[in-house]
């Protein structure tokens, strides 16, 4: 299991991919898209609230529910 936990460190590292904190602000904000928004799941809500809260122009999903979103603009993949 250790390996595992060293491999992805690695993988992050050497790939230099910018890791956000999760925060309390990224919490509440999560907690304000799943009260405005009908059946948005709690994993949901998070990544589209990192996504909002630091500047992303686009999400890119699957989830064709995720299109009601009205903060980021929702990609489908199926739509590339």
């Amino acid at each position: 299991m250790y390996k595992k936990i060293s491999d992805f460190e690695s993988f992050i590292s050497d790939a230099n991919i910018f890791v956000i904190p999760f925060t309390v602000q990224i919490a509440k904000y999560a907690a304000q898209i799943r009260a405005k928004y009908a059946g948005i799941k709690a994993m949901d809500a998070l990544q589209l609230a990192f996504a909002i809260q630091n500047g992303c122009d686009a999400f890119l999903t699957n989830d064709k529910q995720l299109r009601q979103i009205s903060e980021i603009r929702i990609v489908l993949v199926d739509e590339l």
